[in-house]
């Protein structure tokens, strides 16, 4: 009878343990878009229209307020943020921005602070912060729009919602775009600033975050408990 109940304990507390590792396999794209993004360009960098940082504070005083963040995983919504959400950007060496328009690639952050996005009115209230090296810029010309895009080169810290989670070990993709410029200013073929308001998306492989290992265990000696006293009453 020990046996028995002890092969019964065994097995559910096994079955936790493989669904647990077959959800942890189940990565999917996570893809995070915002919108209300503010940027300005100085000649030389790109910020966001808070204070120009180029370091990382997490400080949402010193970031630009976003409208909205959804968060999608495989192209479904799991959920969305429309307050305390914000962006600090610093995009290095932005240089020689053909006036008629054109791609350059940046001169590189040097794999540091780059784009964080915070999601909670503390400090720090990073819920994702990338590190970047160099981006390609693209310039339509005439005034209309740009993007920027790139890779992240390290997820340096992540706290996000609706028990979503990033792997740090797989490529995270960046793209700043606006067809709202405001106050550009050229000077010898070259754009020597302006002001642009977008959008902005930021994808990767995720998952949602599952209970801890515990709270398998103990769902499955539950259920192995419930099952021995349910014998016993039968054999009574």
């Amino acid at each position: 009878m020990r046996l028995k109940r002890f092969s019964l304990i065994a097995a559910a507390w096994l079955l936790g343990i493989s669904v647990l590792t077959a959800s942890n396999a189940a990565a999917e794209t996570l893809q995070i878009q915002f919108t209300g993004l503010n940027l300005q360009y100085d000649g030389t960098n790109i910020f966001d229209a808070g204070v120009h940082n180029t370091t990382s504070s997490g400080n949402p005083a010193e970031a630009d307020a976003l409208t909205a963040m959804n968060f999608y995983l495989d192209g479904s919504l799991v959920g969305s943020l429309t307050s305390d959400i914000y962006a600090d950007v610093y995009i290095k060496d932005v240089l020689n921005i053909p006036a008629a328009g054109g791609v350059i690639v940046t001169g590189g952050n040097g794999g540091a602070f780059g784009i964080d996005l915070l999601m909670k009115d503390l400090t720090p209230g990073w819920g994702l912060a990338l590190d970047i090296d160099t981006m390609q810029f693209f310039y339509t010309g005439s005034r209309i729009a740009i993007s920027v895009a790139g890779l992240a080169t390290n997820l340096a810290a992540q706290d996000l919602p609706f028990a979503l989670q990033l792997d740090p070990v797989q490529p995270i993709r960046i793209v700043l775009s606006s067809a709202s410029l405001t106050n550009v200013t050229t000077a010898a073929g070259f754009v020597t600033g302006f002001n642009a308001s977008g959008t902005g998306n930021t994808s990767g492989e995720g998952f949602v975050v599952i209970p801890e290992p515990a709270s398998y265990v103990l769902a499955g000696l539950g259920i192995a408990a419930l099952a021995v006293v349910r014998r016993r009453r039968k054999a009574a």
